[in-house]
């Protein structure tokens, strides 16, 4: 304890002890010395400040804003406490919260780099893109060599499907800072949604980054789980997205219907928020372990200490993985599955868990890990909580045809676009809903008209929507007839929902895993006649069913439970399956 008599340089000495502490990552020095400060002097504003700073970063997001809402009632024109609360905000999902607070922040200190780049995330968490790049620039332009802020913009940039300017910033991250993984991987999961790599490529760029930031050398030496093959098995899923979040929902249904005789669930949370959904699935599994916080060894060894038998990564590339964490193989047997659409490049990965129209014959070669081929599609599905009966057919009402893609605007290039506007081009008055994040933002949806426009597009035809709610989503597929699917990068959320709104889903199949999602999809309710092999094939099919509102109207009416009656939504069946495989794999590792 502080004694009363301190003087104000101790006091100093010990808060800068503190922060030292906080940076280096070791949270519990650091809290205790601020507490120390405070239980002396209660308005220090800075300590409350880090101290709240530090509750946002174990995920206690009430106590950090409670706490620099003190700080700034002491200290209201604090740099520290406006672009903490921003961040507080940011993970909290809180994002027009975190623009006020940022920029409050840069007012305070307008030539901070890091504060740009923190307002260039939030405007582009809520579709604000061309003001994201415009603040990621300003950082640039005090601070050009951050490969962070290059990553960035590249993220923002690619947000408006235009890649080959996105790659460039990724490549200038990896120039500056060849360490850094992140934009080793955002490069790798970009390259997929550019048709002109091919699988050899790909899988080349995914061994280069694995045997770059994943050596063998991270692996464990062994495990001492037991190898008794009828035992009851521990099964831990890792993602950062159990929450509102497709692949959360998809993880939801399997958590629900696991054989709790035989299967012990662990969900290692990579996230600092939760929502009604993280709820859920906490209630639903034996334990649910936040390891935010925990950098990769002591993730790592909470694991092993847990005796985890099959460990499921849910991420791979993706956002919020923990690629580093299975480097070191912290459990017998790792799959990776759902979250992510093709080999990690890691052989500590032992899986990837699909189905037969995701990796077909012959495409092992591609894959460190070994294909787990699943009955069936890849993933199931749990029905909307909330969502609208199916409504009559629009075109019968307005008298044309509404094509639709609600998918990530990332996925629509410009070959897809000019794909679509040929379809539009052939049918006469039909129009076009794009909904996406991005397109509350007006340039982004100039750009995409212009695209069109080649065609002879005219805007008249093309409406745009941005992010909304999920029951406000399902609304607007009431306006829609029929739904586009992007290529070479499918839907797989986006065409479930549009199937279950009733609406047919056009796709085209490629030569890789994400070309082939919704062909997968399809191929599970018998909708095999949806799915084209070549552009001129797709545009056949989308102009064929566009002419023929009686066939459009039988199939809305039926849609719906069609889906529902197939294995997409038989939830017990999949697990099922699922623990099979779970079983033979832990049976042929104990044999090993």
């Amino acid at each position: 304890m502080i004694s009363d008599a301190v003087s104000l340089s101790k006091i100093d000495k010990i808060y800068n002890e503190a922060v030292e502490h906080h940076k280096a990552g070791r949270l519990p020095q650091a809290e205790a010395l601020y507490r120390n400060i405070l239980n002396n002097n209660p308005k220090h504003a800075d300590a409350l400040c880090m101290l709240g700073l530090l509750a946002g970063q174990v995920g206690r997001n009430s106590d950090a804003l409670e706490l620099i809402k003190k700080s700034l009632a002491i200290k209201p024109d604090s740099f520290l406490a406006h672009s903490s609360m921003g961040g507080i905000y940011h993970n909290s999902y809180k994002f027009a919260e975190a623009e006020a607070a940022h920029k409050k922040a840069l007012k305070l200190n307008p030539s901070s780099p890091e504060i740009y780049n923190n307002l260039g995330d939030v405007l582009r968490e809520q579709g604000k893109v061309t003001e994201a790049i415009e603040n990621y620039r300003k950082a640039l332009a005090i601070k050009p060599r951050d490969s962070v802020t290059y990553v960035n913009l590249g993220n923002a940039v690619f947000d408006t499907a235009d890649v080959v300017t996105a790659m460039k910033y990724y490549q200038k991250a990896i120039e500056i800072n060849p360490s850094d993984r992140n934009a080793s991987s955002n490069l790798l999961l970009m390259m997929h949604y550019d048709p002109s790599f091919s699988r050899k490529a790909l899988f080349a760029e995914a061994r280069k980054w694995a045997e770059k930031f994943t050596p063998e050398s991270l692996m464990a030496n062994g495990h001492d789980n037991v190898k008794d093959p009828g035992r009851k098995l521990r099964i831990g899923y890792v993602s950062g997205d159990f929450k509102n979040h497709p692949v959360g929902y998809y993880i939801e249904t399997v958590i629900l219907n696991h054989d709790r005789k035989n299967f012990e669930i662990y969900c290692y949370a990579n996230q600092r928020y939760g929502d009604a959904l993280t709820l859920k699935i906490t209630q639903n599994v034996d334990q649910l372990r936040n390891i935010c916080a925990l950098d990769d060894e002591a993730a790592a060894k909470l694991i092993i200490a847990d005796k985890i038998d099959i460990l499921i990564d849910l991420a791979g590339h993706t956002r919020g993985n923990r690629l580093l964490l299975f480097a070191r193989k912290p459990a017998p047997l790792q799959i990776t599955w759902i979250g992510y659409f093709d080999t990690t490049g890691m052989k500590s990965m032992d899986y990837i868990l699909c189905d037969k129209y995701l990796i077909l014959e012959g495409e092992e070669k591609y894959y460190t890990e070994k294909p787990l081929y699943i009955r069936g599609c890849y993933l199931c599905l749990e029905k909307p909580d909330s969502s609208p009966a199916v409504s009559e057919l629009p075109a019968l009402k307005n008298g044309y045809v509404t094509f639709a893609s609600f998918n990530n605007s990332r996925k629509l290039t410009e070959e897809v676009i000019l794909c679509w506007a040929e379809v539009m081009s052939k049918i006469p008055h039909s129009r076009i809903l794009l909904k996406s994040r991005v397109f509350i933002d007006k340039e982004v949806c100039k750009r995409f008209t212009l695209i069109f426009r080649q065609k002879g597009i005219g805007e008249e035809r093309i409406k745009f929507s941005g992010h909304t709610s999920t029951e406000q989503m399902f609304a607007e597929y009431g306006e829609v007839d029929i739904a586009f699917d992007p290529f070479p990068f499918n839907g797989n959320t986006t065409t479930s929902h549009a199937l279950f709104s009733g609406i047919p889903v056009i796709t085209l199949s490629g030569n890789q895993y994400a070309w082939r999602m919704s062909e997968s999809i399809l191929t599970a309710i018998g909708r095999e006649e949806w799915v084209a092999r070549t552009v001129a094939e797709y545009i056949e099919k989308a102009v064929t069913l566009a002419a023929d509102f009686s066939r459009l109207a039988e199939i809305r009416k039926n849609l719906r439970n069609e889906l529902l009656n197939s294995s997409l939504y038989d939830g017990k069946s999949f697990t099922s399956n699922l623990e099979g495989l779970y079983r033979d794999i832990w049976k042929n590792w104990c044999r090993s």
